[in-house]
């Protein structure tokens, strides 16, 4: 019952149906799904002895007490509760897939829903791309001053419904499915391979291609990088992924645009990062509140990490990088399970997917405003599920909260926001 209702709520969140029938809207589905699935993950945790203790749990409780907290803060006392509504899905959506992911049958079906999902708008798209089906709804397109007082459409870019209605969040989602399709390899088997991974892969590239998104080239290559890395070394997975960015870019991935500080698009990116640091400087505890940005710049931010400490401070800040930390180091651990044992390889293999695919999402939320969306959250509960199997089998023990967490997440605070202030800085010289 657990796994129907959270791979309901998965491709209902990301396909939104409610867009293409408006008549659901009253329902709410979403939160609906999320209401009757939150106690069922409660009741199914609490009969199979599924674990509550993991460290990402409970900071995920914190992220989302400094979301009500910056609207109060803001002398909004129902902030609590909006907070709640707009974000209680994805809280929903992590404890159900977390409780479901902690074996690996389920860790595979997750997995494969999330991909068929990416499959499924990839095809969408190439259908509005090269038929016109539904391209007011899925095509997007750039115009571009040619001459003075004359626009041209330059460029057609693919999207996706609901909160993948850009076409970079949707090349981000794509660049997600890579990993989890590939995580169905299996060595020797050379037809079933080419068939169940070759074939969605290079659908998923193509799709990769429509959506012309210069983000998804640095996603793409910074993910290559990390997939070699064990075998060329640090320095050479880097110089490789390099050579195949520009590889890209030269091949018109990007649809000929430039990458500049100066470019239009970049530079307006750039001013949403400034009014987000202003944004920290006047309220450096709580932010302006969440889901507040543009009520205070006309863009959003265009940077998860800036979106987060902008509308919830430093303290917000804290639980959220504080969870990437965690979420990171534990899929670190599990990478390192013995090869020797088939069941322990199984679940180490499953985690140097998740592990990609983490850290591949965490890399293009530096250009795009994820903060709060599903996906990433999804992610990381897969991890504590194969945490929690780990566990139940006593492979290896895991940290908790201790010093080198705290130390390590006041650093990225640090790091992160001076590194945007040099960036912004850099323009402007």
């Amino acid at each position: 019952m657990l796994l129907f209702l959270t791979v309901t709520l998965v491709a209902v969140m990301f396909l939104s149906p409610v867009e293409l029938m408006p008549s659901l809207a009253p329902y709410r589905p979403v939160l609906a799904l999320s209401v009757l699935g939150l106690p069922a993950a409660l009741m199914s945790g609490f009969l199979h002895r599924f674990s509550f203790t993991a460290p990402q749990m409970f900071l995920l409780a914190g992220f989302a007490g400094a979301l009500g907290l910056s609207l109060v803060y803001q002398g909004w006392l129902g902030g609590l509760i909006r907070a709640l509504e707009d974000f209680g899905p994805a809280l929903a959506s992590f404890l159900m897939a977390a409780i479901t992911a902690s074996t690996i049958r389920r860790q595979k079906i997750l997995a494969a829903t999330l991909t068929a999902i990416a499959l499924y708008l990839t095809a969408q798209g190439a259908l509005a791309y090269h038929f016109g089906y539904r391209e007011e709804r899925f095509i997007r397109v750039v115009w571009q001053e040619v001459e003075e007082g004359r626009l041209e459409k330059t460029l057609r870019r693919v999207c996706g419904p609901g909160f993948l209605n850009d076409p970079n969040d949707l090349a981000q989602y794509l660049l997600i499915a890579l990993p989890l399709a590939g995580g169905f390899w299996r060595s020797g088997r050379r037809l079933r391979n080419a068939l169940l991974i070759g074939l969605p892969v290079c659908c998923l590239l193509y799709g990769l291609v429509l959506t012309r998104s210069r983000g998804a080239v640095v996603g793409l290559a910074a993910m290559i990088a990390l997939a070699v890395r064990d075998r060329l070394g640090r320095t050479g997975a880097w110089v490789m992924s390099a050579a195949i960015a520009l590889g890209l870019l030269a091949a018109n991935f990007g649809g000929a645009r430039a990458l500049s500080l100066r470019e239009q698009s970049i530079a307006g990116r750039l001013e949403a990062w400034s009014a987000g640091l202003q944004m920290l400087k006047s309220s450096p505890l709580f932010g302006v509140g969440f889901k507040n940005f543009t009520d205070h710049h006309e863009l959003t931010a265009h940077n998860s990490f800036v979106l987060c400490f902008a509308e919830t401070g430093m303290v917000g800040y804290f639980f959220w990088l504080g969870l990437l930390v965690a979420a990171g180091r534990d899929l670190g651990i599990l990478c390192q399970l013995s090869t020797a044992d088939p069941v322990q390889a199984e679940l180490r293999r499953w985690a140097r997917t998740l592990k990609l695919a983490f850290y591949t999402f965490l890399v293009t939320s530096w250009f795009l405003s994820r903060t709060y969306i599903p996906t990433l959250y999804l992610l990381i509960a897969m991890g504590v599920g194969l945490k929690e199997a780990a566990r139940r089998n006593g492979w290896v023990a895991f940290p908790g909260l201790d010093r080198k967490w705290l130390t390590t997440t006041i650093l990225l605070q640090f790091v992160s926001v001076t590194l945007v202030y040099l960036t912004v800085r850099l323009r402007s010289l």
